[in-house]
């Protein structure tokens, strides 16, 4: 299980720092823009690309997490979910720390530097809520099984 939660953080560090990589080169392009460097409808369609990439690493996140914790479930480790909860938040704290530092030392839009967290935490909180049902379910089955028997 050490394995596949250390592929699991490896993932997510990995996926979180190319995100974070291409929003600070969009940024640099965006500058260039701006002072007129760089030919406007390249640049426009440089960072269009560079967002689609963004959203198709934002998109492998929540897959990530939701898998993971699929996995979990199926491989009968509930008890190994709220780990990988605190391990995702703990991530999305670090690059929102990270996100905000580069936002600070560029004077880039710290926003767009951590939108990615946001895809993370949704998917965190859609365990959860998938934990709460099923939780609720297991112990009203246990209790109308009492009335009967």
């Amino acid at each position: 299980m050490k394995i596949i939660k250390g592929v699991y953080i490896g993932v997510l560090l990995l996926l979180n720092s190319a995100f974070l990589a291409v929003e600070l080169y969009k940024h640099t392009i965006r500058n260039r823009w701006t002072e007129g460097t760089e030919i406007g409808e390249e640049a426009y369609y440089q960072l269009q690309h560079l967002g689609e990439i963004n959203d198709i690493f934002a998109l492998l996140l929540t897959i990530t997490v939701l898998f993971g914790a699929l996995g979990l479930v199926l491989w009968k480790k509930n008890e190994l979910i709220k780990t990988q909860m605190i391990i995702t938040l703990g991530i999305s704290l670090l690059f929102y720390i990270a996100a905000l530092v580069a936002g600070w030392i560029t004077g880039g839009p710290r926003g767009n530097f951590y939108q990615q967290i946001h895809s993370m935490n949704n998917a965190v909180v859609v365990i959860l809520l998938f934990l709460l049902v099923s939780r609720y379910f297991k112990s009203n089955e246990r209790k109308v099984r009492e009335l009967i028997d």
